[in-house]
């Protein structure tokens, strides 16, 4: 039988992975059209509810408070980027360079809570 830690450890690090990919290309593009919006808008809000659903389905005394935090920013950053970018009709630069640079801190939060707990 797996371990819950491990499952919960497993799925933040994809999503932890698939955010930096999505910040480093949002970062990269000259601009984004409309279906490459609403993929990565799609794409962001599944992460966060996946996030979200699987943090809820452990206790909360397997996570200490820094985890806490860090999966709390797992779920608000991605549900908000990802709502923005399905509502509005244009994306200005940026905005669209401040939603990558989130997703690359994210990344970063993820590295120091890994840091903190170990």
């Amino acid at each position: 039988m797996v371990d819950n830690v491990l499952i919960m450890g497993l799925a933040m690090i994809a999503s932890v992975i698939i955010y930096l990919i999505i910040g480093i290309i949002m970062l990269r593009l000259k601009g984004l059209d409309d279906k490459m919006k609403k993929t990565f808008g799609y794409l962001l809000l599944g992460m966060s509810f996946i996030n979200f659903v699987i943090f809820n389905a452990f206790p909360l005394k397997l996570v200490e408070a820094p985890e806490l935090a860090s999966l709390v920013l797992f779920f608000a950053i991605p549900f908000g980027e990802g709502l923005t970018m399905l509502v509005v009709k244009s994306l200005s630069d940026k905005l669209r360079k401040a939603f990558g640079v989130l997703l690359i801190a994210l990344f970063a939060v993820w590295l120091i809570t890994a840091v903190l707990s170990a």
